[in-house]
């Protein structure tokens, strides 16, 4: 189990994710893809976003894609300021959403080493 949780990070490492959107309650866009939020990609790291913005009281996770909310990448529920990939028929529940506060946030994240930072302005 080891060994495949591994490789299937190994994999993540290696993807390139040209875009990145985030949906959810907390979004002004609420769960639609066609109205996610999209982030800009940092230019000089690769896989990482960011984004600076007001979100509402709710949920949030981020989708790879418009036309699927698979793959995504949610809150990881075993490590503190982690993501987690979730594919398509993974388990997708409420643990793996960011529980948002109302305010303005500066959201910043890389895809390859899972790191994301929420910061409160």
């Amino acid at each position: 189990h080891k060994e495949y949780r591994r490789q299937r990070q190994m994999c993540i490492r290696d993807r390139v994710y040209p875009n990145l959107w985030m949906i959810g309650s907390a979004t002004t866009g609420g769960w639609s893809l066609d109205d996610a939020t999209k982030m800009t990609p940092i230019a000089d790291e690769r896989n990482s976003f960011v984004w600076e913005g007001e979100l509402k009281t709710g949920q949030l996770k981020f989708v790879t894609q418009q036309s699927n909310f698979y793959p995504s990448f949610g809150k990881d529920g075993n490590a503190e300021n982690k993501l987690i990939l979730i594919n398509e028929g993974e388990h997708d529940g409420d643990e793996n959403k960011f529980n948002i506060e109302h305010g303005n946030y500066r959201i910043r994240l890389n895809l390859s080493t899972l790191d994301i930072e929420i910061t409160n302005n």
